[in-house]
């Protein structure tokens, strides 16, 4: 199921110079951070852009993850067990590291010889669930000639936001 995905950004009048460079960055910003949250956009974002506003819209975003089945590779089978087959501290570390136990490792052939590995199953995450992370680093990713201080923070663990002009309105959508 997909559904139209909105972001717009009301600032401060932004100088017309710096507009080209906002919408393209927007977009592929944008685009970038949708991908890494594994929702695909079927078609690349539209952006539009005045000196007092940045907008971007998806017409049909999907609207949880796509399953994701992750080999996580750890150490080589000869650290991961001595000369008994008993599994060593890298083999029982790696396995606590990823929440399973020792057994659910398997080896898997690399170009730098045999390994133990997880395949770790990523569960789909909701699209409501995964947005606010996508839009405060979207926010984040833009780059401006000239930032400004003016006393903004986000809830994304890095503190202190700076934007170009201050933000007066964000209106972020889906559906």
């Amino acid at each position: 199921m997909t559904k139209e995905l909105l972001l717009e950004i009301g600032c401060e009048e932004l100088p017309a110079s710096w507009l080209p460079s906002l919408t393209s960055q927007l977009s592929t910003r944008l685009r970038d951070r949708l991908q890494e949250m594994r929702l695909e956009p079927r078609q690349p974002p539209l952006v539009f852009s005045t000196p007092r506003r940045l907008v971007a819209t998806i017409p049909d975003l999907e609207t949880s993850q796509h399953d994701f089945e992750e080999s996580l590779t750890g150490p080589p089978v000869s650290a991961g067990y001595d000369s008994d087959g008993t599994p060593t501290s890298a083999a029982i570390g790696f396995a606590r590291k990823h929440g399973v136990d020792v057994s659910d490792l398997s080896e898997v052939e690399t170009s730098k010889g045999r390994y133990l590995a997880f395949q770790k199953h990523h569960i789909p995450r909701s699209a409501f669930d995964v947005l606010p992370s996508v839009l405060a680093a979207t926010l984040r990713d833009l780059i401006f000639p000239k930032q400004m201080r003016w006393d903004a923070w986000l809830d994304d663990g890095r503190g202190e936001f700076l934007f170009g002009r201050p933000i007066r309105w964000l209106v972020f959508l889906l559906g």
